[in-house]
């Protein structure tokens, strides 16, 4: 997420190849939400590893913390775009 849409083509050139993908947004509170929130899911599912409680947990972990990340962003920051959530 940037402010300068002049530089943000630049930034894409340089970082994105055929197996790492670089998208420029501008909603930035919603970009930091979602890291902050990303974060939080991947703790949760390390526990979850952690406890021996299986590959499926770990899965289901993350596919519905991913999930609620969407709807959260979407319910409590006005501009979020909720496509740059997976």
């Amino acid at each position: 997420a940037g402010f300068h849409r002049r530089t943000a083509p630049n930034h894409t050139l340089l970082f994105d190849t055929p197996y790492f993908a670089v998208s420029v947004i501008a909603d930035i509170e919603g970009a930091e939400l979602v890291g902050a929130l990303k974060n939080v899911v991947v703790i949760a599912s390390g526990f979850s590893y952690g406890c021996g409680l299986g590959e499926n947990a770990k899965a289901a972990i993350l596919r519905q913390g991913f999930e609620r990340n969407e709807s959260f962003c979407q319910e409590n920051v006005p501009d979020c775009e909720g496509r740059h959530v997976f």
